[in-house]
């Protein structure tokens, strides 16, 4: 119930502070040359219908950040480079985030398996925040795509675990009724819209902390978004269909 209401509370604030966002937020994919920057003209994000659960979302995103991570290997361009790391750090941030408000408390509410499944994702993630607020901001060389590459493993391993037999995704299924499943879909939509936008490894992990930081460090990061350069919405759009067609 407290989290449901700090949401509503947090929704109205946006609403107010970014025109358009919550409006907006029907169908599509998630860009921050769109939503996230301050505009009456927001593209809307990935919130299509509402028979998606909260475990079918967690999954998009990690094919969101899989697909941005093959097309960043993919650009030779170091401009363009930057472009998609930017994006796969947003895409990152923003999930690990909704997960760490949404999708961990609903796990340990599952019993004892789920705690632990809970306190072992949240090790995966400090790992990666580490990692990527250490990336944040530097020139793409080949260094940093050798960090980028040594991240991103451990990432896919940690997104192999969520989603495999007896992961975080199989225990919310079992443990969760359906109903919920698709209410915990829609929150995690929208803390998504919420939440920080860059990696921020010295924050709390955990309700009602990390709601709290978040906002903080969300005004920020949105700020910081502004004089950073990221794929267009079309590209994003089309780098998503052609994952889609190679599976």
């Amino acid at each position: 119930m407290a989290s449901k209401l700090l949401l509503r509370c947090a929704t109205s604030l946006v609403v107010r502070s970014y025109p358009g966002v919550i409006r907006a937020a029907s169908t599509g994919s998630a860009s921050p040359k769109s939503h996230d920057k301050p505009s009456t003209k927001a593209t809307p994000v990935n919130m299509s219908g509402n028979n998606i659960d909260v475990t079918e979302r967690v999954i998009i995103d990690h094919n969101d950040i899989k697909q941005a991570y093959e097309k960043l290997k993919t650009m030779s361009d170091g401009k363009d480079a930057e472009k998609w790391f930017n994006q796969l750090l947003w895409t990152i941030a923003r999930h690990s985030a909704a997960e760490e408000l949404v999708v961990y408390p609903l796990l340990e509410k599952t019993g004892k398996t789920g705690q632990q499944l809970a306190d072992k994702s949240r090790e995966d993630h400090q790992k990666t925040k580490e990692a990527l607020a250490a990336m944040d901001g530097q020139p793409m060389t080949p260094e940093l795509r050798r960090k980028i590459d040594t991240m991103m493993a451990d990432l896919l391993e940690h997104i192999a675990m969520e989603e495999g037999p007896g992961g975080d995704l199989e225990v919310l299924r079992k443990g969760v009724n359906k109903d919920d499943l698709l209410s915990e879909g829609k929150s995690f939509e929208k803390w998504k819209l919420l939440v920080p936008t860059h990696a921020h490894p010295n924050a709390p992990d955990k309700p009602p902390f990390a709601t709290v930081a978040g906002f903080m460090a969300a005004k920020v990061d949105k700020l910081r978004d502004l004089f950073r350069s990221f794929p267009d919405q079309s590209e994003v759009k089309s780098n998503k269909e052609q994952g889609k067609q190679q599976k």
